[in-house]
C-alpha cells in the first residue's frame, strides 16, 4: 500500500507541477474600466436609493401641491401661451421637431468621428502594451489590450507614482535635516556658520573710545568729545 501511494504521488506530481505553472503564468490585471463602471453603477445605486427615500418621504406633502397646480393649468399650456405671444401653435412645434432633428444628425456625427478616432488610439494602445510585454515577459496580461483599460491603468500608475514621490522626498527632507543638525553639532568648534554665536564679530571702536583691559571700548569722555568739536572747528 504504501508503494501504491508513492507511485501515486510520483505520477501526479508532474501534473501538479504543471497546473502550478499554468496559474503563475497567468497574471492578473491590476486595475481595469470594471473599477470605474463599478464604482459608477454603486453611485447610481446610491443615488436611486436615496431619491426614492427621499421622493416618499415628501410625497405626502408635494402630491397635493402637485395636484393644484395641474388643476390651476390650462389644458393646453403651449397652446395659450403661443396665443399670448401672437405665434401660431403648428410653426413653434415644427421648429422644435426640426431642432431636435438636428440635434440627432449632431450626436450620430458625433458617434461617427468618435469611431474614427477610437479605432487608431486602441492600436496605439495594443501596440504599446504588445513592446511593454515582449520588454518583460513576467508581466505579460499585466494591462488589458483595450485603450479604456490602457488609460485607466495609465491614470493609477501615474497616481501612485505621484504618491510615492512624495512621501519618499518628505523622508529624504527629514534625513537630511536631521545629518544637517548632526554634522552642525559635531562641526561647532570649526566655526560651522549655522553655530556660530548670537554675537557675531566684535564692532570697531567709535572714535574717541579707548580700549580696556578685557578689550572692551570705554565711553568717550567729556574732554575727549570738547576736543574733538574744536578740530571740527578749526577745519
Amino acid at each position: 500500500a504504501a508503494m501504491r501511494a508513492v507511485l501515486l504521488c510520483l505520477v501526479l506530481a508532474p501534473t501538479v507541477l504543471d497546473a502550478k505553472k499554468e496559474k503563475a503564468a497567468k497574471v492578473k490585471p491590476i486595475i481595469t474600466t470594471d473599477l470605474v463602471y463599478g464604482t459608477l453603477e454603486l453611485f447610481y445605486d446610491v443615488y436611486g436609493e436615496a431619491r426614492g427615500y427621499l421622493t416618499e418621504k415628501a410625497a405626502p406633502v408635494i402630491s397635493p401641491l402637485l395636484e393644484s397646480a395641474s388643476a390651476n393649468l390650462p389644458k393646453d399650456p403651449i397652446g395659450e401661451l403661443c396665443a399670448k405671444a401672437g405665434v401660431k401653435k403648428a410653426v413653434v412645434m415644427g421648429q422644435l421637431n426640426e431642432a431636435q432633428g438636428r440635434l440627432l444628425h449632431v450626436k450620430s456625427l458625433a458617434a461617427a468621428q468618435s469611431a474614427k478616432a477610437y479605432e487608431p488610439l486602441n492600436a496605439m494602445a495594443h501596440t504599446a502594451i504588445s513592446a511593454f510585454e515582449r520588454a518583460m515577459p513576467k508581466y505579460a496580461g499585466l494591462i488589458p489590450k483595450a485603450l479604456g483599460d490602457f488609460v485607466v491603468f495609465l491614470v493609477y500608475f501615474l497616481a501612485v507614482s505621484y504618491v510615492l514621490l512624495r512621501v519618499a522626498s518628505g523622508i529624504l527632507r527629514t534625513v537630511f535635516g536631521i545629518l544637517r543638525k548632526i554634522v552642525c553639532c559635531v562641526c561647532c568648534c570649526c566655526g560651522c556658520r549655522c553655530c556660530r554665536r548670537k554675537g557675531g564679530a566684535a564692532k570697531p571702536p567709535a572714535k574717541g573710545s579707548k580700549p580696556t583691559a578685557n578689550g572692551k571700548t570705554a565711553a568717550p569722555t567729556a574732554s575727549n568729545s570738547k576736543s574733538a568739536e574744536k578740530k571740527k572747528g578749526k577745519h
